[in-house]
């Protein structure tokens, strides 16, 4: 038990100094001596946990990515479409508590590839709902084409949902938490329609 908390502690330390770095040195490159330096450790410590930078980058954004995936896990499409409004709230709050992090991460690495990781992690949040269904009959046919409309809808969910937080979490004049939460729920229940009419602007 010790012993796991030891191996816990340095890996937040490392990783700890790798937000630093990406902060102070943005888009520089980003050596295993600046960690041993930032870090204060040894470079035989960072060997132990991390084979070279981009494997750091990547259990890093991989920890990002499972923490906010605990916040999604219970907003499944029938729920978002059911009440979207609780449903957006719950995920904005997983958001919300990695913002820091997310912007460093999105503005410094690697971003195309970044980005498609957290949109991928959308949808497979969306997924894990087993029990929406659309109506079947028993050809194959159909029912390829109800997964299709399915996958489509998740899609365009996942789409709004992500590019919204995304807007948010990199804009120096972001609109409040209630405000986020209250246009991708209108945009979800009612479409563009709803937030234009509701907000008075046409």
């Amino acid at each position: 038990m010790t012993e796991r908390r030891d191996v816990t502690r340095t890996k937040h330390l490392i990783e700890h100094a790798y937000y630093e770095l990406l902060f102070k040195k943005g888009d520089e490159k980003i050596t295993v001596q600046n960690i041993l330096d930032e870090a204060n450790i040894s470079r035989g410590t960072f060997y132990a946990h991390y084979k070279d930078i981009p494997d750091l980058t990547e259990q890093v954004e991989k920890g990002i990515i499972l923490s906010i995936k605990d916040y999604l896990s219970h907003s499944t499409l029938n729920d978002i479409l059911e009440n979207p409004k609780e449903q957006v709230r719950m995920i904005l709050s997983g958001i919300i508590a990695h913002k820091d992090e997310l912007r460093i991460l999105l503005t410094n690495v690697d971003n195309p590839r970044s980005i498609q990781k957290m949109k991928n992690l959308f949808m497979m949040a969306i997924d894990a709902d087993s029990d929406y269904t659309t109506s079947k009959t028993n050809s194959n046919e159909s029912e390829a084409f109800d997964a299709s409309q399915r996958l489509i809808i998740k899609g365009c969910m996942a789409g709004v949902i992500f590019d919204a937080c995304y807007y948010w979490i990199m804009s120096d004049d972001a609109a409040d938490v209630e405000l986020l939460t209250d246009t991708i729920s209108d945009f979800l229940s009612g479409g563009l329609q709803k937030v234009v009419t509701k907000n008075h602007l046409l």
